[in-house]
Parts: C-alpha cells; structure tokens; sequence
C-alpha cells in the first residue's frame, strides 16, 4: 500500500498519508521538487512502456499544474530521446522510467546519458533488480515482492504500470507547500477516485461478457483482414496506442493507426474500424462506419 485513506478530516494531512520510502524516491528529489528546481519532466519507455509513459504524462501534467506551474511535462520514445531531446546540461530535468524488464537497451542508454549530463532519475519497474534499477536514483516496483507478468504483450502490467504513475503523481502533489483548498479538494478527489479503480476495472472486464455484444464482434472481425485503430482528442484516447500494439503483437502485423479526422483522407473500403473515444459519436463519424 503507497498510501492510506484519507478524508475531509485528514486534508491537513497529505503529506502523511503516502507510504513511499528514500529507495523510491530519495529525499534529494524530492527536495529539489518542491523547491522548484526541477523546469522539465521527461516520462520515457519504448513500446508497451512508452504508452504507459504518455498515459502518465497526461495526468500527471493535468495535475501538477496546480502545484508545480512551472514545470513541463513531456512522454518520449527512449530510442527518439536519444537522438533528439538530450540537453548538454540536465540539471533541471527528471526522468522518469518506465520499464518492464528492465533490460531495454535504448531506454537504458537514454536515461544513463541523461544522467551523465546532471539529469534526477526514477523508475517504474516490474521486474526486480532489472538492469535499469541499477542506473536510476530511485525505483517504484508495481509489485510487492514478484514481477506481476513476465510477457511484452502484458495488459496488467501496463494497467499497473499507469496507476503506480498515478501515485506517484499524488505523491509530488502531496508533498508541495501549496496550502489552497480548492486545489487540495481536487487532490482528494482524485485519491478517492483511485480506490474506484479495482471495480472500475470489474465493472469493464464484466461489459466484455455481454452476450450480443461478443456476437456482434465476432460476426466483425472474422470478415475483415484489414484493421484499423482511430484515436481523436479525448482523454483516453491515448489508450488506442496500447491496444494497437496489443492487436499487432498478436496478429504479428503493424497496425495501421491514425486520428479520426484523417480518416477520409485514404481510400477505406472493406476494413474493420476501432475507435477509441470519450466523445460521442458524431453522424459523420457514423457515416464513417458505414
């Protein structure tokens, strides 16, 4: 457990009400956070890892606007942070890794070359004591003594990998010297909503077993060799990545992946359409199915 439950009574409280010890996040982090000395957060993994990290980057720049306003907040593909997002001093910058076994090269490479040029480093890892544990100032295991799933194409790791991301995210937040109850509502709130999480998930697993809905997938995709994964604007739109590798892992071929609006861009015919979206769906978008 990273924290304990806390209410209306306990909002004077926050700092407290987290459990997370110095080998996760060192104090010398977390001192250089809330002093303000940190200007860029850069969330970093590749594949499965990098999705979770844009997940992460989401919230986590939705929330520590209000208590850290003056610090950006940006996912990158490792073996792109490389070549491209590498600054001569770092100083001012931590990474944040995410990783599932640990032993990622391109992922490694960035976060030790970050460091080399002054950069704070923390990681998110399943695996223990994988390779990247070793580079890192800090490390968050999202499981309490065993690797919660050794396989790439692994959905409770990445759930588990996003929610600990959550956390920690809370945990910054917590431990800021902003003393506004309007914005420590909103830190109550999303802690509350966090323990939602298990029966968010059940409540989702169980839609999966509606009958006409299984049969109505099933009549789908048996007739269609081409797929496609959309995405728009909307929060969990970012989700359409994962489930695009997790439809290439298994079919063993990329997936064509696109937002919707550049849909009728191409010549479509004859193909399956995911959608992911908070939105509603609009009667041109219907047409789009049709």
């Amino acid at each position: 457990n990273f924290f304990q439950n806390i209410g209306e009574k306990n909002q004077n409280r926050f700092s407290e009400s987290f459990i997370i010890d110095d080998n996760q996040v060192p104090k010398f982090i977390l001192k250089k956070l809330i002093n303000g000395e940190f200007k860029k957060i850069i969330i970093t993994g590749m594949g499965t890892c990098y999705t979770a990290a844009a997940a992460i980057a989401i919230y986590m720049r939705n929330m520590l606007r209000d208590y850290y306003p003056n610090i950006e907040i940006e996912p990158h593909v490792a073996s792109e942070g490389s070549a491209f997002y590498l600054q001569p001093n770092m100083n001012d910058t931590l990474v944040i890794v995410i990783a599932q076994s640990g032993t990622t090269i391109d992922t490694n490479v960035y976060v030790q070359t970050a460091k080399e040029r002054g950069a704070f480093s923390l990681a998110i890892a399943n695996k223990r004591e994988g390779d990247v544990t070793f580079l890192v100032d800090g490390t968050l295991y999202i499981g309490s003594g065993r690797d919660i799933e050794i396989a790439v194409p692994s959905t409770k790791t990445y759930t588990a990998q996003v929610i600990l991301g959550y956390i920690l995210t809370l945990y910054f937040c917590a431990k800021s010297k902003t003393k506004r109850k309007s914005i420590r509502k909103k830190l109550i709130d999303n802690i509350n909503n966090l323990y939602k999480t298990p029966q968010i998930i059940k409540t989702a697993l169980n839609s999966i077993n509606d009958k006409d809905l299984i049969d109505a997938l099933n009549n789908k995709v048996q007739n269609y060799n081409s797929w496609y994964v959309l995405h728009d604007n909307s929060p969990n739109s970012v989700c359409a990545m994962e489930i695009r590798i997790k439809f290439s892992e298994g079919c063993y071929h990329s997936l064509p992946f696109m937002h919707i609006n550049d849909i009728n861009n191409f010549e479509i015919s004859n193909s399956l359409l995911f959608y992911i979206t908070n939105s509603k769906i609009s009667n041109v978008e219907k047409d789009i199915y049709h």
